[in-house]
């Protein structure tokens, strides 16, 4: 239900509560998280950002009209990366 002013403009939104039985049965079939998954977990999760951080300054270096800067920013990233283990 959505309240407007008299102009039209959104004062407020009301929901009802949400069908939670899809997040019950998605949080029971989960296997409970042992401290070994977790750090693999935070491992994949550390990597994935690593690589976006390092997709954008590629991307940067692509576009950018400085040739000293593209040089750097492409030094940059081909030192960061790690061997995938």
């Amino acid at each position: 239900m959505n309240y407007l002013s008299e102009f039209g403009y959104l004062q407020a939104r009301m929901t009802g509560v949400a069908d939670t039985s899809v997040l019950l049965r998605a949080r029971n079939s989960v296997p409970p998280m042992t401290r070994a998954s977790a750090r693999r977990l935070r491992g994949k999760i550390i990597a994935g950002k690593l690589q976006n951080s390092r997709n954008s300054l590629l991307r940067a270096a692509r576009e950018t009209d400085s040739a000293d800067e593209r040089a750097r920013v492409t030094v940059a990233t081909e030192c960061s990366v790690a061997p995938d283990s």
